[in-house]
């Protein structure tokens, strides 16, 4: 996994920004206070997150997509004053509560440049959004994210624990053509309330405000 702390002085705030598979983590760098310290996390290739998280009176969790996946185990043992989830559920290679099963097998044995753009597409809701995700820095080389989401695959099919970390709340885009919309709100109907967006699974004008879920 990498990470990436961005530092105020004197924060005893942290927020601990988790990003879909495959995604910039320069997404979230605009949401955070200016009094509050914001962690950010991607390229699951792994799920460990080696930090001190001592040095902080309340940490807050935003996961995106694959990161709510990766959220459950890498925060396991870390006290979380609020956690929010966006598009995305704790069981994501899931017919019922997830990306379909077929879908994702053939999202990696056919992952080239042109799917590539393709997921892209999918992932965001009209053009004004595309444009904007593809302006954002840290977009990364095609092998490494054929390889995270090779990992991901193995480790999502291998590892179907739930409730691994307490959820506040989970945001879910009524166009998301990833993890379809009722995908998610079976997932989350009985765990925590669910906000309704209409949006697709990159959240662009969506985001949750840190103020409001903390």
């Amino acid at each position: 996994m990498h990470t990436r702390l961005i530092s105020r002085p004197n924060a005893d705030t942290l927020l601990v920004y988790f990003a879909g598979w495959g995604t910039p983590d320069s997404v979230a760098e605009t949401l955070v206070p200016a009094d509050a310290d914001i962690l950010l996390c991607s390229d699951y290739r792994d799920t460990a997150l080696d930090f001190d998280f001592g040095r902080y009176r309340r940490i807050g969790v935003l996961a995106w997509s694959m990161g709510v996946w990766v959220a459950e185990r890498a925060m396991q043992g870390v006290k979380v004053d609020w956690a929010v989830a966006v598009n995305g559920t704790g069981l994501p290679y899931d017919d019922q509560f997830g990306i379909p099963c077929a879908v994702f097998d053939q999202t990696l044995a056919r992952f080239d440049e042109r799917n590539r753009a393709k997921f892209e597409q999918r992932m965001c809701a009209d053009a004004d959004s595309l444009a904007h995700y593809r302006r954002l820095d840290g977009h990364r080389t095609h092998e490494s994210l054929h390889n995270e989401l090779r990992f991901l695959h193995q480790a999502v099919q291998a590892d179907r624990r739930t409730d691994l970390l307490d959820w506040h709340e989970a945001w879910t885009g009524l166009r998301d053509r990833i993890i379809p919309a009722a995908n998610q709100s079976a997932y989350w109907q009985s765990r925590c309330p669910v906000t309704e967006f209409d949006g697709g699974h990159y959240p662009h004008r969506h985001w949750p405000h840190w103020n409001e879920a903390a």
